[in-house]
């Protein structure tokens, strides 16, 4: 998992819950967060779900059921997004693409976070601004990071956390 060890994601619909399974997948710790317990399950049944189906069609899987629960495993739950940052390496937002709730939201857990701590959005239009920003565009299903931007006002090429995160910087 390289520089970035922990992954918080804040919103667990269906963009939230992939990402959280794309970065579980690949060995990083993920907290997903939602406002509710509920929510949070579905999410967490969907990825089971899809780690189920994913596990069944690979040949080189031994033990399916050793397989999804090592995904699993890097996978809890939070509805405390203050608390759920505290530790947090990069904090991805999936939430409704309103630029007043991602801003709110950043302005909310910007002094909860660690000073190192990558902000990123899933967005692929909206200029939100924070310390440590990043926008990463995901597509549905989540197979893989479809665009990162880096800007003057976020970090410098190369951002070692974030190049290892994505797995590439370019």
């Amino acid at each position: 998992a390289g520089l970035v060890k922990t992954v918080t994601i804040i919103g667990a619909g269906l963009m939230g819950a992939g990402i959280a399974q794309t970065a579980a997948a690949t060995g990083h710790k993920v907290v997903l967060v939602d406002t509710s317990a509920a929510l949070l399950g579905k999410a967490l049944d969907r990825i089971a779900g899809s780690v189920g189906r994913i596990g069944a069609k690979q040949s080189r899987v031994d033990d399916k059921a050793v397989f999804k629960e090592k995904i699993m495993n890097n996978i809890t739950t939070a509805t405390d997004q203050q608390k759920a940052v505290a530790h947090a390496d990069i904090v991805i937002e999936a939430i409704p693409e309103s630029l007043e709730l991602k801003q709110r939201l950043f302005a909310d857990i910007d002094a909860a976070a660690p000073v190192r701590t990558i902000f990123a959005s899933n967005t692929a239009g909206l200029r939100i601004g924070a310390s440590q920003f990043g926008p990463l565009f995901f597509t549905s299903p989540i197979l893989q990071i479809q665009n990162t931007i880096i800007t003057p006002r976020t970090f410098h090429v190369p951002h070692p956390p974030t190049c290892t995160f994505i797995g590439k910087c370019s």
